[in-house]
């Protein structure tokens, strides 16, 4: 198990308060945010397995994210966490030819974010919002694979690694204080270490969720 200590978050997020403006004419909101998970490929460089690149294919699944933050006009920043999970789905490596029918794969991928992430709420003089978003913070990501019968091609760890996401989407004021939302996000970050193994994680996520403001 690999850890390490990371204060970036904390510190954007206040500086994003204070570049926000006076904290008197902000209000606070909590958010939930459910939806569907589309990693990518992950290229994985194995130990075991020198010169040869692994190529691993995750399921598509749920993803699911809780978030406190401030609101200033057409700004917004918060403190976001969230969790998916991927189980393994396909593998292929250079130089070598494996049949998913034949050979047994098992595993997954899962990543625990804290991110801080800004937003910038464009006015159409409706309660029909489009907003931008880019956040940067960290994440926990376990991976447990096996190859049944592929030397070397097995790993079980945890790793915390610099993450980041940006995305765009659609929010509707239901009224003054419950805005419902539907956005895409693109979530990435440094290469993980599982056990002497590189792997890259990288996902697509689709979400819809609401907004409660106080």
């Amino acid at each position: 198990m690999k850890s390490q200590t990371i204060t970036l978050p904390a510190a954007f997020f206040v500086l994003l308060c204070l570049y926000s403006g006076s904290l008197l004419a902000m209000d606070v909101y909590v958010a939930g945010r459910a939806g569907y998970s589309m990693p990518d490929d992950s290229e994985l460089t194995s130990s075991s397995l020198p010169g040869v690149k692994v190529n691993l294919g995750f399921k598509d699944n749920f993803v699911g994210a809780g978030a406190v933050g401030l609101r200033n006009g057409a700004y917004r920043s918060e403190i976001e966490i969230g969790y998916q999970k991927n189980n393994l789905k396909s593998i292929s490596a250079s130089g070598i030819t494996i049949n998913p029918a034949t050979v047994g794969l098992s595993g997954h991928v899962s990543a625990l974010t804290t991110l801080v992430n800004a937003y910038y709420d464009f006015d159409t003089g409706s309660r029909l919002k489009p907003f931008i978003t880019a956040g940067v913070g960290f994440s926990v990501l376990k991976a447990s694979f096996t190859v049944t019968g592929v030397s070397g091609i097995s790993s079980s760890d945890e790793d915390t690694v610099f993450a980041y996401q940006f995305g765009a989407g659609l929010g509707y004021a239901v009224t003054d204080k419950i805005t419902i939302e539907a956005g895409y996000r693109y979530l990435s970050g440094q290469d993980a270490k599982f056990n002497g193994d590189t792997a890259s994680f990288r996902s697509s996520n689709i979400t819809a969720g609401v907004r409660i403001h106080f």
